[in-house]
């Protein structure tokens, strides 16, 4: 629910309650409300600001542990050449961690509840054509995240990410997409390891697409996914235009998590040459709100209880 131009100043109020579900659950999964508060030009200047406080519960999905999360973010955006726009924030929640399997946990903070304060901030240059169906140019983003014991937070850490994606046209039916990303996370001060609920978790549609969801990652002596504190993902993918409206994809994903700062962990850390691989194939239907995409992605190398693939439904590419 949204009210755009709230008293006719352009600002607006949203609340949104998102609820989550997989095959075998007896309701859902996990649950997600927010409020939100929007305002152009803050104080009159060239910023956008918004206010918002949520209340997510098992929102990753993750079979290894559940999380419950409340809090409040508040960002403000600006604009600072035609292409080029960055944002700056400051979000601080609780978070609980509980149902934890014993041989993910390598930290004090692994279990039981958690404060964090963290300042954010982004820079995005964005050189495409379309935001959402792109045939040529390129999207960089870089994000940097700081908690600290100054900030309030009860965990200090340093984390930055880089997503790169770059579209090669060949002809007026072909194109070849490309993205690298990657994370990494460092603890300082009294906190020794990232905590298990800021870890890094590839699998899923916008990574491996033919692995489930945080399936991917430094597994624990039982088997159960850990996450890392870095990670490289890398995305190829040819389209072909069958039709104005349809196309044809098909990709291979590589990527995975590494474990560097271990703490009491003695699973297998991971490295760059237990990279996963996931080849696979699908069709986008185009509409002005971005493709409409139905792709099944192949686990190569299987591992215990992984299965042979997965099929992907959703609105936009994977990148």
């Amino acid at each position: 629910l949204a009210q755009r131009n709230l008293f006719g100043g352009g600002s607006g109020l949203i609340f949104g309650v998102d609820g989550f579900f997989k095959s075998g659950s007896e309701i859902f999964d996990a649950g997600r409300v927010r409020a939100a508060y929007v305002r152009p030009r803050f104080l009159e200047l060239p910023v956008d600001f918004s206010f918002e406080g949520f209340f997510q519960t098992n929102i990753t999905l993750v079979d290894q542990f559940s999380s419950d999360r409340a809090g409040i973010t508040a960002d403000w955006r600006f604009g600072i050449l035609e292409d080029l726009r960055g944002s700056a924030g400051l979000t601080a929640f609780h978070e609980r961690l509980f149902d934890v399997e014993d041989d993910i946990v390598i930290s004090s903070s692994d279990r039981g509840s958690s404060f964090y304060s963290i300042l954010q901030a982004s820079l995005e240059f964005d050189k495409r054509d379309d935001v959402y169906n792109p045939r040529e140019g390129s999207l960089t983003e870089v994000e940097l995240r700081l908690a600290g014991e100054a900030l309030g937070s009860e965990e200090s850490f340093f984390a930055a990410s880089l997503s790169q994606a770059f579209y090669i046209p060949f002809g007026s039916r072909w194109v070849w997409s490309n993205r690298f990303a990657g994370d990494y996370l460092r603890p300082f001060a009294e906190t020794d390891v990232i905590p298990l609920g800021q870890r890094v978790f590839l699998g899923g549609r916008r990574s491996l697409r033919g692995f489930s969801k945080n399936a991917i990652g430094p597994r624990g002596v039982l088997g159960n996914v850990a996450g890392g504190d870095s990670s490289l993902n890398l995305q190829t993918e040819f389209r072909y235009d069958l039709t104005d409206s349809l196309a044809g994809v098909v990709f291979l994903d590589a990527g995975q998590a590494f474990l560097i700062e271990e703490g009491s962990f003695d699973g297998d850390r991971k490295n760059l040459e237990e990279f996963r691989f996931s080849p696979g194939f699908g069709v986008h239907y185009k509409t002005p709100i971005g493709p409409l995409s139905a792709e099944l992605g192949f686990a190569t190398d299987r591992e215990e209880g992984e299965r042979f693939g997965r099929f992907n439904l959703g609105i936009g590419t994977a990148f």
